[in-house]
């Protein structure tokens, strides 16, 4: 009866024809003004607490894009061609969250024991070394953040993890319902540097280490740029997504390796992917690769230089005891090139945490402080052979240049 009496006072007042059109419009005006008002109060009386909660349910997941390192070569005038002192090999470590794979135990209806199953299965390792390790690092009093599970893993391996963090992107598995690892399991890119000159320019090239440094490491080895770029790209090497503080790093010690860090190392890339699916939601940044680092060293002059440089330290070691360093340095004259720079003792850039005494890495001929007389002399002999200053003199008749005799 009350409907009646509403749907008569709106045909006596707006004058409505009752037809199945207007009643439609009818019905789908209230449902839009409710909606409307609920969106309202969800969004504004809520402030806005709905729509952030719905953003973040979308699970996402960033993989960095590691760049490439750049490589240092030298020249070989002789035959006119460049030579590359440096090599770098691409290798990868798998890890593990402990602190995140706690938090999936008590969520998931998996085991820890069936967890290991499914990672010693894929990655082909032992089963109960698995277990033991799963079961010690997540029963600690407090739990990593990160933690390497097994290193230098092959292609086969990588595929594996990338199937266990998304088991719907398996062909082995797209048909059954798998739990995702994504959130506490994954594998990270390691640049093993290598010199195939071993010991040559050693000094001048330093080394590059074999495991990432922290980012409070990195900053404090002059790599302060490499930093701030990757953070300013959101592209930052680390096990906590979004916590710069924990970033990861490759960092080059002593010589043209740290002195050149930035543009060496390169800067990286970024995807995210949904975090179910694994597919590509979006490409943030393109990997930025480092460039090549060329010294006007030349290999022969180097060699040779080096191999004198040896041959006198080694003679004028006596009963009083051993020279505590030496140098040389070959410099064309014309152009002020360096094609050689030697200093001893010197280190296999291969083996640097066999160096027992640090002194090794240090290159004698640009960190030991020298009289400047008593280096701009040679400077001068060099010059005026140059010019072939024989038997001159100034005006106050003080001879010039190189006397006829050649003595000095």
């Amino acid at each position: 009866m009350p409907f009646v009496l509403i749907w008569n006072f709106l045909k006596k007042y707006f004058r409505w024809e009752i037809n199945s059109i207007n009643i439609f419009r009818s019905v789908f005006s209230v449902l839009f003004l409710i909606i409307a008002l609920r969106f309202a109060d969800l969004q504004v009386l809520s402030n806005g607490k709905f729509f952030n909660n719905t953003s973040e349910g979308v699970n996402t997941f960033s993989q960095i894009i590691p760049s490439s390192r750049g490589q240092i070569l030298i020249n070989d005038y002789s035959k006119n061609t460049l030579v590359q002192v440096t090599n770098t090999q691409s290798l990868s470590n798998v890890f593990v969250e402990p602190s995140a794979l706690k938090s999936y135990l008590e969520t998931s209806e998996e085991s820890l024991g069936e967890v290991a199953q499914r990672l010693a299965g894929g990655l082909n390792l032992d089963y109960r070394q698995v277990e033991d390790f799963l079961n010690k690092e997540v029963t600690a009093e407090i739990p990593k953040d990160y933690t390497v599970l097994e290193r230098y893993i092959d292609n086969d391996q990588k595929d594996a993890i990338n199937y266990l963090k998304f088991p719907s992107q398996s062909p082995i598995f797209e048909d059954e319902e798998l739990p995702a690892y994504s959130s506490w399991l994954g594998y990270e890119n390691l640049e093993i540097r290598s010199y195939p000159e071993r010991n040559l320019l050693s000094n001048t090239l330093g080394f590059v280490i074999r495991h990432k440094e922290s980012r409070e490491n990195a900053k404090n080895s002059g790599c302060s740029k490499l930093v701030s770029m990757n953070e300013e790209r959101g592209t930052v090497d680390t096990f906590i997504p979004g916590d710069y503080s924990k970033g990861q790093y490759t960092l080059g010690y002593y010589g043209i390796e740290q002195k050149y860090c930035t543009e060496l190392a390169g800067l990286n890339g970024k995807k995210v992917f949904n975090d179910e699916a694994g597919t590509v939601v979006e490409d943030n940044s393109e990997v930025q690769n480092g460039v090549n680092v060329e010294l006007t060293i030349d290999i022969n002059l180097q060699r040779k230089t080096e191999e004198i440089l040896k041959e006198v330290f080694k003679s004028n070691t006596n009963s009083v005891g051993t020279p505590k360093h030496g140098s040389a340095l070959v410099i064309e004259v014309k152009s002020g090139k360096i094609l050689a720079m030697a200093s001893y003792p010197d280190f296999d850039p291969n083996e640097y945490n066999e160096v027992k005494n640090s002194e090794a890495f240090r290159n004698s001929v640009t960190s030991i402080d020298y009289e400047v007389g008593s280096v701009i002399k040679p400077l001068t002999v060099a010059a005026a052979v140059n010019e072939w200053q024989l038997e001159k003199t100034d005006n106050e008749g003080n001879r010039l240049g190189i006397s006829p005799d050649w003595t000095f």
